[in-house]
């Protein structure tokens, strides 16, 4: 099989990638082969437009200057009769990293966007039946370098993670390295050795194989245990290596929610009071989590992770003709709002507002990490309740 890498390119992508795994995403009728699937990239990377099919598969529509990519590799296999290739998305930002599974007639299979760090894969045939592993290499809180592995299943019709697990850690002088020593269709067992970490007794796991998850667990998932006890008992030293509470945050991310700017951008027809240190851009086609496509502004803080994106809603719509969520809840902030319930996509919350503004209606869409929201929610709310249009 062959493998096409393509490294170090210069693109910064939007937030809100989907990370959980979903099968039989879209569905398409036409075959393609490995050479038009590169021919579709490609086209994405090299041209200032999304219109081609691999930019909503691969990038989920996200404007080609807004991405930022290490590596990018394709591979392809042969499973159950059925062509199926492999993209491995590897990001600057580790958030944007994806990895995706697609057959013949260009339906996504699977998507993982859960994936840290570097990226490493490899197919695997084991007792006849074939796997994708992927080994990621990441590090927490400035000193503990973690490996996670993860085993993707082709032997079915709908891809899936089979197999996913911690097998390395090192602090300093002190390291834990976990073997693959059997692997059958009920066991997998790891075999753990250390070095300078006597309070790790542990020298095998045992993972067995769960029918109705179709997984491979492990009841105590030692390891994993013991590595999150050590990173949630380390108190960082360095304070710029890490956001530890509100004031390294702040040094980090340059105050992202200080001193904002009632009036920052005085041609619209509203005003929204956020920080400089968030961007517009104008224009921009609002696809994500939507029906059917708006056209509004994009605000993004590299910083943060974050997405507001203000859209006007066309006629006499309402914001559940864009979207597939109910907006349950009712408030008064500078005009009546609707809005829905918390929304996870992956390592994301999502929030749909609808404002209504005399005649008008705006749909605003809040797209923040898990982390910054659950610790500065507040803030962000602000910036929602600052939204200010014209009647």
């Amino acid at each position: 099989m062959n493998a096409i890498i393509l490294k170090t390119l210069s693109f910064i992508m939007l937030l809100g990638l989907l990370i959980s795994c979903s099968n039989s995403i879209q569905e398409n009728q036409y075959s393609f082969n490995g050479k038009e699937l590169k021919k579709l990239i490609d086209g994405y990377l090299n041209s200032d437009s999304i219109s081609n099919p691999a930019a909503g598969i691969i990038f989920n529509y996200a404007e080609r200057s807004l991405l930022k990519v290490n590596s990018l590799k394709m591979d392809s296999i042969t499973s159950l009769n059925k062509k199926l290739y492999t993209v491995l998305l590897e990001a600057e930002n580790p958030a944007f990293n994806n990895f995706i599974i697609i057959d013949d007639s260009m339906n996504v299979l699977l998507k993982d966007n859960s994936l840290n760090g570097n990226l490493i894969s490899e197919f695997r045939s084991v007792d006849g039946n074939q796997y994708y592993i992927i080994t990621e290499y990441f590090r927490s809180k400035g000193i503990f370098n973690l490996e996670r592995t993860t085993f993707y299943s082709l032997e079915t019709n709908s891809p899936a993670i089979i197999f996913r697990a911690l097998t390395g850690y090192s602090e300093n002088d002190k390291k834990i390295s976990a073997q693959i020593t059997s692997f059958n269709d009920s066991v997998l067992t790891l075999t753990y050795s250390k070095q300078n970490l006597p309070l790790f007794n542990l020298s095998e796991e045992k993972f067995t194989f769960n029918t109705a998850d179709n997984k491979y667990q492990s009841e105590e998932n030692y390891l994993y245990s013991f590595v999150l006890n050590r990173i949630n008992s380390h108190e960082a030293e360095d304070e710029l290596s890490e956001i530890v509470d509100r004031d390294s945050y702040q040094k980090i991310l340059s105050s992202e929610f200080s001193e904002p700017e009632q009036d920052k951008y005085p041609g619209r027809n509203y005003n929204i009071r956020i920080s400089e240190s968030w961007t517009e851009f104008e224009e921009f086609g609002i696809t994500e989590h939507l029906s059917q496509s708006l056209t509004g502004s994009l605000f993004r803080n590299e910083n943060l992770g974050a997405n507001i994106s203000v859209s006007k809603i066309p006629g006499d719509q309402q914001a559940e003709y864009y979207i597939e969520y109910e907006l349950e809840n009712a408030d008064e902030f500078n005009h009546p709002v609707r809005y829905s319930d918390i929304h996870e996509s992956g390592r994301s919350y999502i929030i749909f507002y609808e404002f209504t503004c005399g005649d008008d209606k705006y749909l605003l869409i809040l797209n923040a990490p898990k982390f910054t929201y659950e610790n500065y929610k507040e803030e962000y709310l602000q910036i929602i309740k600052s939204f200010k249009a014209e009647c």
